[in-house]
C-alpha cells in the first residue's frame, strides 16, 4: 500500500508539470500566457494550493530539501537530539520565541561579516514577518505551526519553479531558483554567511536517504 501511495504521488506530480509545461491548469484548459501564473499557483484556489504542498509534503526529495534549508539557515544540524521543535521556534540572530500562534513579527538588529542587519526572519525557514503573511494568505494557514511552516516554505519553493528540479534530482539548480529567497544558500545577493553547494548536497543526500527508508538511517 505504501509503495502504491508513492508511485499515485509521483503520478500527480508528472501530470501536474506536465500540464504546467503544455500550458494547462488543473480544472481545464489555460492560455499559454498564463501558463507562469500557474506555476506559481495563482490561478488555483486557496484549498487547491494547500492540497498541492501538502501532496508534496509526502515526496522525500521535498523532505529532503527542507532539512538543507534548515541547515543552510541554522535550524537544523542533523543530529538525533536537533530533530525536535527547537529549530522552528528560532528567529534571528538565533534567539528563541515561545508559542506557534503567529509570526513573532518582530524586527532585531545583529552584526554579521562587519555591518549591521536587521531582520524579522522567524522559524525553521527564517521567514520574513511580510513574507509569512503573504504565504499564510495564500494558503489559509491560521498559526505559525511546524506543520504550517514546512507548507509554507514549500509553497515558496513552488513560487520560485524549483519543485520539479528537486523531483527530478537537479539538486544544484533548485538552490539557484531559490538563492535568494533563503540568504545562506551559495549565490544569495543578501551578503550574508553562505554555506557550501557541497555541503548542502551532502546533507541534502543523506536526508533523502533516511526519509526514502521510511525515516531510517
Amino acid at each position: 500500500m505504501v509503495m502504491e501511495g508513492v508511485l499515485f504521488i509521483r503520478r500527480v506530480v508528472g501530470m501536474f508539470f506536465a500540464c504546467l509545461a503544455g500550458g494547462c491548469g488543473l480544472m481545464g484548459a489555460v492560455s499559454p500566457q498564463k501558463s507562469e501564473r500557474v506555476k506559481a499557483g495563482s490561478l488555483l484556489t486557496q484549498a487547491e494550493r494547500l492540497d498541492f504542498v501538502r501532496l508534496m509534503k509526502k515526496e522525500p526529495a521535498i523532505l529532503a530539501f527542507l532539512d538543507a534549508i534548515g541547515f543552510a539557515e541554522g535550524s537544523f544540524k542533523n543530529r538525533p537530539y536537533e530533530h525536535s521543535l527547537k529549530g522552528y521556534l528560532l528567529r534571528y540572530p538565533g534567539v528563541s520565541f515561545y508559542g506557534f500562534k503567529d509570526h513573532p513579527q518582530t524586527v532585531i538588529c545583529s552584526s554579521s561579516l562587519g555591518r549591521q542587519i536587521c531582520s524579522s526572519a522567524a522559524g525553521r525557514y527564517m521567514f520574513l514577518s511580510k513574507t509569512w503573511e503573504r504565504v499564510a494568505k495564500s494558503l489559509g494557514l491560521k498559526d505559525f505551526s511546524p506543520v504550517n511552516q514546512d507548507l509554507g516554505a514549500i509553497y515558496l519553493v513552488w513560487q520560485h519553479d524549483a519543485l520539479d528540479d528537486i523531483l527530478q534530482g537537479r539538486f544544484e539548480r533548485a538552490i539557484y531558483k531559490v538563492r535568494d529567497v533563503w540568504a545562506s544558500f551559495p549565490g544569495s545577493s543578501y551578503g550574508q554567511p553562505q554555506k557550501r553547494m557541497r555541503e548542502l548536497k551532502k546533507l541534502f543526500n543523506e536526508r533523502l536517504q533516511y526519509y526514502t527508508n521510511g525515516g531510517r538511517l
